[in-house]
Parts: structure tokens; C-alpha cells; sequence
């Protein structure tokens, strides 16, 4: 742990961050905790795979390389690299699509399991 700011060579930016008594620890739990700044997306994404997934629902699933394959064989892309973006992007929302099937079969479930007052 850093006990003194005196003599450092940090960046301003650094220092403010460090200079907080209690900053340097709210910036490394911001950073351990995982939850920092989300995945961003341009709007080309995730439009071309709204559209995809509106057109073929079908074709995708939660696997990522089997869905590039799919948006490579209905779409042609300039780059691999916006065909992986929109694959991924494809890949998320079904598995996101899962997640809330998931979660609504869950619940009635446990409702039953629960005695009625």
C-alpha cells in the first residue's frame, strides 16, 4: 500500500485519486469489484444484429462460433472484425434471452414450493 505521495513520480490525474484518504481504496474495490466501465457498443452492432435475430431467430444460438458463421453466411461485412462484434452481440442477447426464460420458469416454481398462509 502506498503511504506517502511526497517524491512519486504520478501523473496528476493519479494523485487526486491517491491524495483522498480514503480514495485510493474506494478506486481499488471499484476495480476489483468487476463491475467497471461496461461494454460499449456502436449502433451499427447492435442494429445489423436486432435485425438478424428479428429475421432469423432460428439461425443463432448462445454459441459464439457457430453464430459467426451464421451472420457471416446472411450478411457480408467489410471486416472480420465488425462480423465478431455482431456475432457477439447476437450471442449475448440469446444468452441473455436464456437467462429470462430461465428466471420465469423458476417462478412459479417456487411459489408452489412456499405453503399459503
Amino acid at each position: 500500500m502506498i503511504t506517502s505521495l511526497e517524491g512519486s513520480a504520478r501523473s496528476e490525474a493519479t494523485k487526486d485519486i491517491f491524495s483522498h484518504p480514503i480514495g485510493y481504496r474506494r478506486h481499488a474495490d471499484y476495480m476489483a469489484s468487476g463491475q467497471g466501465m461496461g461494454k460499449v457498443r456502436i449502433d451499427v452492432v447492435k442494429r445489423a444484429a436486432r435485425d438478424l435475430l428479428g429475421r432469423y431467430p432460428d439461425r443463432f444460438t448462445a454459441d459464439f462460433e457457430e453464430n459467426k458463421k451464421a451472420v457471416s453466411e446472411l450478411m457480408a461485412f467489410e471486416t472480420k472484425k465488425l462480423r465478431n462484434k455482431v456475432a457477439g452481440y447476437v450471442t449475448s442477447l440469446k444468452r441473455a434471452e436464456a437467462r429470462r426464460a430461465a428466471k420465469e420458469t423458476e417462478a412459479p416454481v417456487e411459489e408452489a414450493a412456499q405453503p399459503a398462509a
